[in-house]
């Protein structure tokens, strides 16, 4: 039964693709607002079939621009994020030449990055403060790449420079950077395991379509999405001081949800989760 039903969403969801790319098109072309919210109640419907519960820890900030830095250890984040509003996520360069997903990103707004030269992030980062500054809540992962779930890789504070160029350029009194951890919490209730979470990261060179089978497969799982207090990026000397206080929350949040208990700091994480030079 397991399998007929992981193969009956599977079909549905391929079948469901190109409908959807179609609408989200002629959306884009004649109705911006619902071009927003399309694809919100897409991925709700999409996280329904896959049989994945989102919970919100905390609440989104909704005044003036925002830019949320995440925790990123799969494909399933991405669902997650957009089905709490509409949310645009900046992606490698890469993303925006792969099949169906490339278009799908591309009509849903995503800002694509081109991290081969200095220049390039230059003009990105100029770029991505135009689009704060339009007020488009922007979503940035900072690691650069997916992790396993149980931990969270050193931050990368170069695109976080945007929100300086923002700033600067703006009759806003201060940009505000809101931390965020998408935790995967447990499996048919059952908390799970640093190796069970696996199950459901996807990242290293994994091959994507054997693990939506066996995220199918193992369904259903729940994540749990923390969201932290907002930084004003104005009460901070420079990006990296900023980069590395945002890495240390979102550290904290994704290991309290991991956990099951509250962590007050970083101090009291188990020392095999701290990044090199927390000890």
């Amino acid at each position: 039964m397991r399998a007929a039903r992981a193969a009956f969403v599977a079909l549905l969801i391929s079948l469901m693709v190109l409908p959807i790319i179609v609408i989200q098109w002629l959306l884009v072309q004649i109705w911006p607002k619902g071009a927003k919210w399309f694809p919100v109640r897409v991925n709700r419907m999409f996280l329904f079939l896959l049989n994945i519960q989102v919970t919100l820890d905390g609440d989104l900030a909704t005044n003036g621009p925002v830019l949320i830095v995440s925790s990123h250890s799969s494909w399933i984040d991405i669902l997650a994020i957009n089905s709490l509003g509409p949310s645009y996520f900046v992606a490698k360069q890469e993303v925006a030449n792969w099949p169906i997903f490339g278009t799908l990103a591309k009509l849903k707004g995503t800002f694509f990055l081109d991290r081969t030269s200095r220049q390039a992030t230059g003009i990105a980062t100029t770029e991505l403060a135009a689009r704060l500054l339009d007020g488009d809540r922007m979503v940035l992962f900072p690691e650069g790449t997916s992790s396993d779930g149980n931990r969270v890789l050193p931050f990368k504070s170069a695109i976080i420079g945007a929100v300086e160029k923002a700033f600067l350029n703006s009759e806003f009194d201060d940009i505000l950077i809101q931390p965020m951890a998408v935790a995967f919490v447990s499996c048919h209730g059952i908390p799970l395991s640093r190796t069970d979470r696996h199950f459901f990261t996807w990242f290293g060179d994994m091959e994507l379509l054997p693990h939506i089978w066996g995220v199918l497969m193992r369904a259903p799982v729940e994540i749990v999405i923390s969201v932290g207090e907002p930084f004003r990026h104005s009460k901070y000397p420079n990006r990296k001081i900023l980069t590395r206080l945002l890495e240390t929350e979102v550290r904290r949040m994704l290991l309290s949800s991991i956990m099951g208990r509250k962590l007050a700091n970083i101090d009291m994480l188990p020392a095999t989760h701290r990044s090199p030079g927390q000890d």
